[in-house]
């Protein structure tokens, strides 16, 4: 089993084992969470566009990636 995230292929069972996946699997399953935990995922991918949407912005920000997370889009620091 494999996931694509921003083109890089990740092969999942070598980052986890079948155990941590069916046990994340089960928690959402069993709590009925699963709706809850992805709805931010769905309204801002169905939101209305910002209309500062690829203006730099003026704020600082700064992003802690660590070792082990999954590789982060190049456009994200562009954008930053």
């Amino acid at each position: 089993m494999s996931f694509m995230n921003a083109g890089v292929s990740i092969d999942l069972e070598e980052r986890f084992t079948k155990d941590e996946l069916l046990t994340n699997i089960m928690i959402y399953w069993v709590t009925e969470t699963i709706n809850s935990s992805i709805r931010i995922y769905y309204e801002m991918a169905h939101a209305m566009p910002s209309p500062n949407r690829g203006q730099r912005s003026k704020v600082p920000a700064a992003v802690a990636h660590m070792p082990l997370d999954a590789p982060l889009p190049r456009e994200w620091l562009n954008a930053m």
